[in-house]
């Protein structure tokens, strides 16, 4: 699949990984997206991400790494559970959060135990993170050391082996040199269970989930057939604009009613890109 990019693949399990882990690009400082359109469709995210959580563990003292601007910590602010925090490697980002009243610190995953050992946390939660590490297996069981026992860990990554990455191949969006891992659910499950943490719920979810794009829909349904590769070489996959996150539209709102039910029905056909562990330690 990873044509592209130079990649091991376990023949039991499917784990997918980069081979050169070495040379993996540095962070880059990340630069605020203010946009009304981008912010509205972020914070409808973040609020399906907490009730999706919500409906197994609560959310009280929750850390939220790679929090970015801290719009998921204001969701689970805005629902009223305690003491949310999180930690952010972005300066631009930190300030952001600051500025709206959240407890953000700035630093990496390894931080975590220093910056966090006086403030334990209930819930620890990783979205879009595992991917990016260089030993994610490593990292869960830093996180499994220092967690104490039964608080959680939540993880949300992209699916390997979701209908998307199947039929876009190496040109699916979530297939880029930023991502060192690629999972899918056994080898989510493994990597946690290897640590030491036992599983307590799984699923899957998408960005923005319930008002997925028209071209996105009609290719998760099977009514528009993926592009043929372009000829040109690239050393990135690609974005393909049919992929690309939008709002509700402002138009009709039966146009609307109909793209939350199409919406809907990708979850149900299991045709969606991300999945989910809520891992509990013993």
């Amino acid at each position: 699949m990873l044509r592209d990019l130079a990649a091991f693949e376990c023949p039991s399990c499917g784990f997918l990984w980069l081979r050169d882990r070495s040379t993996a690009p540095e962070y880059e400082e990340s630069v605020v997206d203010l946009s009304a359109e981008k912010i509205r469709t972020r914070k409808r995210n973040c609020y399906n991400r907490v009730a999706m959580i919500a409906k197994h563990i609560s959310l009280d003292r929750v850390c939220d790494i790679g929090c970015g601007e801290g719009l998921f910590l204001a969701a689970v602010r805005d629902q009223h559970y305690s003491d949310p925090m999180g930690l952010e490697p972005s300066s631009a980002c930190v300030s952001y959060g600051r500025s709206i009243g959240l407890s953000i610190e700035q630093g990496m995953v390894e931080d975590y135990p220093a910056l966090f050992s006086g403030r334990p946390r209930d819930v620890v939660t990783l979205f879009h993170v595992i991917e990016h590490l260089v030993d994610p297996f490593e990292t869960m069981r830093m996180f499994r050391s220092v967690l104490h026992p039964g608080s959680f860990l939540v993880i949300e990554t992209p699916n390997i082996e979701s209908y998307s990455a199947r039929k876009w191949g190496d040109r699916w969006r979530m297939i880029y040199r930023q991502h060192l891992s690629y999972f899918n659910p056994s080898t989510l499950r493994s990597c946690l269970e290897q640590a030491g943490f036992d599983i307590l719920a799984e699923g899957t979810q998408d960005f923005d989930q319930n008002f997925l794009s028209w071209g996105e829909l009609k290719l998760r349904l099977g009514l528009k057939k993926v592009p043929p590769p372009s000829r040109e070489p690239s050393s990135q996959a690609s974005t393909p604009s049919s992929q690309k996150a939008t709002g509700v539209s402002r138009g009709n709102i039966l146009k609307d009613g109909v793209r939350y039910f199409l919406s809907r029905l990708v979850g149900l056909l299991g045709r969606r890109d991300y999945i989910w562990v809520i891992a509990r330690v013993p």
